[in-house]
């Protein structure tokens, strides 16, 4: 009895399903991940603008990985509500000095954050782990801003360049996959992205730099990036 867990791990499968019972799984892992999400949603992600603290939602979706152990949706999902967690108690401390006109984290501070610790343990382990394209952009993305914040800079830039470039992305390629309507639907969600990203790289270039952040068009930013 003692083995059971261990051979339901190695196959990646619940002990429900080692016996044969996997009639209400997919059920169960829906209704895990839709509490979930409306509880992520209820506090705005990691900005926290809404109520509510994720607490409760991040021990739900542990107690769910001990069910679903190598279930990737499960695993995501705890792991973005680790960090929104994270933000959500602790947030970042960012500063400058004499020698720098430079905002940089205090990596010191945020490797106190236990919330992010159990965050980057879940995507490393993620990263090992057979996922779908959407699922491997999520864990990437988040993986490297977990780097980021802990100082481990040449992990996050390795993890980079391991990355497919902007005219490989799935908004590109889908341009030009199409033709007549369906085309012109995906050159739109493409010019969309585009700006979007466009404006969080103008707003990251302002707010990373204190001579910037502290002028009226810096501070008007920081108020848009922080939703206040």
């Amino acid at each position: 009895m003692e083995m059971i867990p261990s051979i339901a791990n190695y196959f990646g499968i619940t002990i429900d399903e080692l016996f044969g019972y996997e009639n209400n799984r997919e059920q169960k892992i829906q209704a895990i991940l839709e509490r979930a999400d409306r509880e992520i949603r209820a506090i705005g992600g990691f900005l926290g603008k809404g109520n509510g603290d994720l607490s409760e939602c991040v021990e739900l979706l542990r107690n769910a990985t001990e069910e679903f152990p190598e279930e990737p949706r499960i695993l995501l999902k705890l792991g973005d509500a680790l960090y929104f967690l994270g933000w959500q108690k602790m947030g970042i401390i960012s500063s400058s000095n004499e020698a720098s006109d430079y905002f940089a984290e205090d990596t010191d501070y945020n490797s106190q954050n236990m919330y992010w610790k159990e965050a980057l343990q879940i995507f490393e382990k993620l990263l090992n782990m057979n996922l779908t394209n959407r699922q491997q952009g999520n864990t990437v993305f988040t993986l490297i801003r977990l780097y980021q914040h802990f100082g481990k800079y040449e992990k996050a830039r390795s993890l980079a360049d391991n990355q497919t470039s902007l005219f490989l992305s799935r908004e590109v390629l889908l341009t030009q996959a199409t033709t007549g309507e369906e085309n012109e639907q995906y050159l739109g969600e493409l010019i969309l992205m585009l700006l979007t990203e466009l404006n969080h790289a103008l707003s990251n270039s302002v707010l990373c730099k204190t001579s910037c952040a502290v002028s009226d068009y810096g501070k008007e930013k920081n108020r848009d990036h922080h939703g206040k």
